[in-house]
């Protein structure tokens, strides 16, 4: 009878405490642990426990007993987590998006200013001048423009816009996997094409400023510091390292991070063109 209490106390335990846990982070399977572990609580352990304790009540308290009595405090402690918040990882993501558009909308207003003040500054007979003028302005707005489209994307593929502005299905993650990198590791997904429009903005970039050496910040597992020595993810490539397994708002914040490398290499583009002034 002792083993058979422990064996159910073990059960229950388990049960209860992964259940609790899964739901206070919003994991799939905490419903059904926690109904099964109260099953089993308000059933058979209850009834071996109750049965293995009357036996042993001659006995006095033992550190055994102390474990067994382990499901009754997840039990009470089960309300306590459901009067939790649960934590939201996507609030992260969300934060990190906001921040990252907001960095992007200071840049974009510097790098106006800087154009601004090359116009002023350059003579109007300088047809090169104006001609790499045209051509960074040019590169920049259609590479941006094509991360802003994929976001769009990318948004109304999960779903849409709720009535208070978030984002439906925003924790989905195969929606957003199969967006970026495409079905079954196809590879034919928009975070390719965004790859090589990247890639081809700045080749055309280091080819009006070969002394920039603008770096290409795309990298693959085997090219990034961080990675180049991990087997783990040392074979993937730019996309999977940066798309797969991710939710829906975790895609957007790395959308708005390239969002803003591409205009720090802009402005970098425009300083190369001032020294031309000079």
């Amino acid at each position: 009878m002792r083993v058979v209490a422990f064996i159910f106390a073990i059960l229950v335990s388990n049960m209860l405490g992964i259940g609790l846990l899964f739901k206070f982070f919003r994991w799939p399977g905490s419903g059904e642990m926690i109904v099964m572990g109260t099953l089993l609580f308000c059933t058979l352990y209850l009834l071996f426990v109750g049965i293995y304790v009357y036996k042993e009540r001659n006995k006095g308290f033992t550190f055994g007993m102390l474990f067994l009595f382990m499901p009754f405090l997840l039990a009470i402690a089960g309300p306590i987590v459901f009067s939790m918040k649960p934590y939201d990882f996507s609030d992260n993501f969300i934060i990190n998006d906001i921040n990252n558009r907001s960095i992007s909308t200071n840049l974009e207003v510097s790098n106006v200013q800087l154009y601004k003040s090359l116009e002023e500054n350059a003579e109007e007979n300088n047809s090169a001048f104006f001609e790499k003028f045209r051509n960074i302005k040019t590169l920049t707005e259609s590479t941006l423009g094509y991360v802003n489209t994929v976001r769009e994307e990318l948004i109304f593929d999960a779903g849409g816009l709720k009535e208070d502005g978030s984002i439906m299905n925003e924790n989905n993650i195969q929606r957003q996997t199969y967006f970026m990198i495409g079905e079954k590791g196809m590879k034919d997904g928009k975070g390719y094409i965004l790859q090589f429009m990247i890639e081809k903005y700045l080749e055309e970039l280091n080819k009006m400023f070969p002394s920039a050496k603008l770096e290409k910040f795309t990298l693959d597992g085997n090219e990034n510091a961080i990675f180049k020595n991990d087997p783990s993810y040392n074979k993937k490539d730019f996309v999977h390292l940066n798309f797969e397994g991710r939710s829906v708002v975790a895609g957007l914040s790395v959308l708005s991070q390239i969002e803003v490398q591409i205009l720090m290499i802009e402005q970098k583009a425009i300083l190369e063109l001032m020294k031309e002034l000079e």
